[in-house]
This record gives structure tokens, C-alpha cells and sequence, in this order.
């Protein structure tokens, strides 16, 4: 929500408090989306409750909730995503798993991204990653200072080398 928040004040370029139509056309855009004007006209319909043609910051709120998916929607989502990478069915993922079908969906890593990314999801150190590890690691990845508080000592070394600590 506080991301939503930020957003909302960002676009919000007038500080009039509220999204007219071009500025929620504005936020759509900003995350890759492309509505068509009657698209834009209905969603404006749809969450401006008080019907004065503006998004205030609760009904922009709402907006957003209405939008996002339940996290055991997600969940299954990753699990499927999971099943795409253990190509063998073995229940694990390997560094030549992952490679092979992000390269295949073109995201190729190189061998030290790839082995990289499975330590960052293995957690019992077997160069393997199982579902849960996965599921878990995905759905935290993108919380506010993840890498700091789970991987206090890569981001020290990062910022001792003068890079990003956050993703």
C-alpha cells in the first residue's frame, strides 16, 4: 500500500489530491498496461465513488486492491512457474534447470547468475532448489529491504565495493 501511496503522489503532478482521467491513463502506462479511453472511462466509473471525476487517494486504494490477487493465488501461480523449471520432476531445481528455461524464454543468465540466484533460494545448501524454497523466495523478493535483512553480509560487501544493497 505505501508503494500505492507513492504512486498516487507521484502522478498526482497538480497536488489536486485527486487522478483525473489522463493521470490514471498516466499511472496504466507507468506499469505497462494500455487501456483504451472507454477502458479508462469505465475504471474511472467503477471506482470514483463520489462521482466528482477524480481519483482521491482512497478510491486510487481501492482501485489498486482490486487489482492485486490473493497471495494463495499467487502461490499457485509460482508453483506452476516451479513445475515449467523442474523439467526432470524431480521436485528440485538445478542451476542447469534454471538456465534452460530462462534462456528459452529469453532471459539467458550467465553460469554465475544462475548459481548466484539458486544459492539465493536454497536454503538447505544443496545447490538445489525445491517448491517451497521457491514459492517463499519469490514472494519475498520484492518486500522493502529483502537482501538487507536476509542477506546482511552480501550487502555489506556490496556496499563496501560501493554497489546497490537493495534489488
Amino acid at each position: 500500500m505505501s508503494e500505492a501511496i507513492e504512486a498516487f503522489d507521484l502522478f498526482d503532478r497538480d497536488d489536486s489530491h485527486g487522478l483525473d482521467i489522463d493521470q490514471l491513463a498516466r499511472v496504466f502506462r507507468a506499469v505497462g498496461q494500455n487501456p483504451s479511453d472507454a477502458e479508462l472511462r469505465e475504471i474511472m466509473k467503477k471506482h470514483d465513488l463520489d462521482g466528482n471525476g477524480v481519483l482521491d487517494q482512497d478510491e486510487f486504494q481501492k482501485m489498486i486492491v482490486s487489482y492485486m490477487k490473493p497471495m494463495w493465488q499467487v502461490q499457485e501461480e509460482l508453483k506452476d512457474a516451479f513445475r515449467i523449471f523442474d523439467k526432470d520432476g524431480n521436485g528440485q531445481i538445478d542451476k542447469t534447470e534454471l538456465e534452460h528455461v530462462l534462456k528459452k524464454y529469453g532471459e539467458p543468465l550467465t553460469h554465475r547468475q544462475s548459481k548466484e540466484l539458486i544459492a539465493l533460494m536454497d536454503k538447505n545448501g544443496d545447490g538445489q532448489v525445491d517448491m517451497d524454497d521457491f514459492v517463499k523466495f519469490l514472494c519475498e523478493v520484492d518486500q522493502p529491504d529483502f537482501f538487507r535483512t536476509h542477506y546482511p553480509n552480501n550487502a555489506r560487501r556490496k556496499s563496501q565495493a560501493g554497489l546497490p544493497t537493495t534489488h
